[in-house]
């Protein structure tokens, strides 16, 4: 879905944490929630999902090759938005990224980041 939205131009960034969480109708809160917001505003400053500690603490156990997660430039864990995704999307992604690259100085340093990581993303990404 992350690859849909950069399509779309939209640079979507977030976080991925377990634990805790209330959910009901439109009401939703607990700690899980809380972290995951904290990570996002401070931490998640490039377009990336990060994969909290306690989430890859979990899921080590299980498989210590994650599919669906890479590492980025800067070790940290992000979802592959590549995942399940046709390799043809890989350069009109690009082509994007260049586009804002060349035309955007407010936002430069993300879009930097992505034309480093989504190589690295397609390359380790699985078609579904």
């Amino acid at each position: 879905a992350c690859h849909e939205l950069l399509k779309k131009k939209f640079a979507a960034r977030g976080a991925i944490t377990l634990g805790d969480l209330y959910h009901e109708d439109d009401i939703i809160f607990g700690p899980a929630l809380s972290e995951a917001v904290d990570i996002e505003q401070n931490r998640a400053c490039y377009p990336r999902i990060l994969c909290t500690d306690t989430l890859m603490e979990f899921l080590s156990p299980i498989n210590n090759k994650i599919e669906g997660l890479v590492r980025d430039q800067h070790r940290n864990w992000v979802v592959n938005w590549a995942f399940g995704a046709p390799q043809f999307v890989l350069p009109e992604l690009d082509s994007i990224v260049k586009d804002k690259i060349a035309c955007s100085s407010k936002s430069l340093e993300k879009w930097m980041y992505l034309q480093q990581i989504l190589p690295v993303m397609y390359a380790s990404r699985r078609s579904l």
